[in-house]
């Protein structure tokens, strides 16, 4: 049988020596064991999971994990004792120092038990590459589940956060969502301008009014999937609330540059039954502000201009200035 571990090489001559002393091994797992308790009793962790499961439970594991050792390392069925070992300790949250410090009293063992039995020990390079193997395949274990520990708990975060910065109606960002984008772009990309734009749609009252919630809920819905195919990567949409919604133009200083696109998206409202309108506001960053919240007051003075105007268009508060979108 070859070896399944490059890093220990373990041969059939070795484990035919290995087998000729299992008495002597034995001796020292016993040893050990006594060892280890003295060990495991110093650490207020591992003495108080071991008076929970009683000392001589304890004691058994350790002498069955042992006994193990006396086994070809190069079978499938000493490899599992050896991940469940690391298993339970990282269950049981005991570092991994703590767990070579235990192990580490085997080789003391081993040396007090050499003048009693001498040649029947096993050979120390053999005692050294199966203490390894044991050693390494359980800090593997420990490290695997460790990684997906981490992997499951950074997945919760991550769902936790798109919870907080996602509008549950229609998917887009939430208000939250959009002012941690300007934020960051505030701290990454100070120099770079930006158009933060507020967009209402016009006569959309009407809907729930006449036909309930549920169907002015499912025009949003159809809103929000027409314009998110119309943003750009680096952009950012977001249902501020009710029928507002926001939207974050990065690399744009002037209103001039994104006309042309909120036309499109007032063209793109899925308004076949309705003839709904658009009015919008706009507010430039810097010079409106840095932070959201002035962005936000500047752009929906701007809203509301455009609405007292006659609805349909865009505007800017200084100066004040009127693009046509669309007619209410």
């Amino acid at each position: 049988m070859e070896s399944t571990n490059p890093l220990f090489p373990w041969s059939d001559s070795d484990q035919e020596t290995w087998q000729t002393h299992r008495d002597g091994l034995y001796a020292i797992h016993t040893q050990f064991v006594g060892r280890a308790l003295t060990v495991a009793e110093a650490h207020d962790g591992m003495r108080t999971i071991i008076e929970t499961v009683t000392w001589e439970r304890f004691t058994q594991m350790l002498q069955g994990h042992f006994h193990t050792l006396a086994q070809d390392p190069r079978l499938a069925i000493s490899s599992e004792a050896s991940r469940h070992m690391g298993t339970a300790h990282m269950r049981a949250h005991i570092s991994p120092s703590w767990f070579i410090r235990l192990f580490n009293e085997y080789f003391p063992a081993y040396h007090e038990m050499q003048e009693k039995w001498g040649d029947g020990l096993p050979p120390l390079r053999l005692v050294r590459t199966r203490w390894l193997w044991d050693v390494a395949t359980a800090l593997d274990s420990y490290n695997d589940l460790l990684h997906h520990e981490i992997a499951q708990q950074s997945q919760k975060v991550a769902d936790l956060m798109a919870y907080a910065y996602q509008d549950p109606l229609t998917g887009l960002l939430n208000r939250r969502g959009l002012e941690e984008l300007i934020e960051r772009h505030d701290q990454l990309y100070s120099n770079i301008p930006g158009l933060l734009i507020l967009l209402d749609l016009d006569g959309f009252k009407a809907v729930n009014d006449q036909f309930g919630h549920p169907a002015g809920d499912h025009f949003l819905q159809e809103t929000a999937q027409s314009w998110r195919s119309l943003i750009r990567s680096h952009d950012g949409l977001a249902r501020i609330g009710g029928d507002e919604f926001g939207l974050w133009f990065t690399f744009a200083g002037q209103p001039e540059q994104v006309i042309s696109h909120l036309q499109h998206m007032a063209q793109a409202l899925p308004s076949k039954t309705f003839p709904f309108g658009v009015s919008g506001g706009i507010a430039r960053y810097p010079d409106d502000g840095r932070r959201f919240q002035d962005l936000y007051r500047q752009a929906d003075k701007a809203l509301y201009q455009s609405k007292n105007h006659g609805k349909g268009c865009v505007s800017t508060l200084s100066p004040p200035r009127f693009y046509p979108l669309s007619s209410a």
